[in-house]
């Protein structure tokens, strides 16, 4: 499992080192929706502020799932489809709550 955050600048073709992970997460959903980047990864959610420069948890997803998709639209958060644990099955699940 990974603590590290890369980000991409496209205009200068380079990566730098992002806000470390406040728990350790592999195989997680992330979207970024304006100042905020969320992650989530079977039981664990966590928003990264960008004004404040902090992690913060966020509501526990109600299916834990790693390898899903994560979209922000329309002030909405969905995470979509992935792997249901323990059972490691692929889930066709849609799960909404608001930002």
């Amino acid at each position: 499992m990974l603590r590290e955050v890369w980000i991409y600048d496209p205009e200068r073709d380079r990566w730098r080192r992002g806000p470390t992970l406040p728990k350790p997460m592999e195989l997680l959903g992330a979207t970024a929706t304006g100042p905020e980047i969320h992650s989530v990864w079977e039981h664990t959610y966590q928003v990264y502020d960008a004004r404040s420069g902090r992690w913060r948890q966020g509501p526990s997803p109600k299916m834990p799932r790693h390898a899903l998709s994560l979209l922000a639209l329309g002030g909405r958060l969905y995470a979509v489809g992935g792997c249901v644990t323990p059972q490691l099955v692929d889930s066709q699940a849609v799960e909404t709550r608001p930002l």
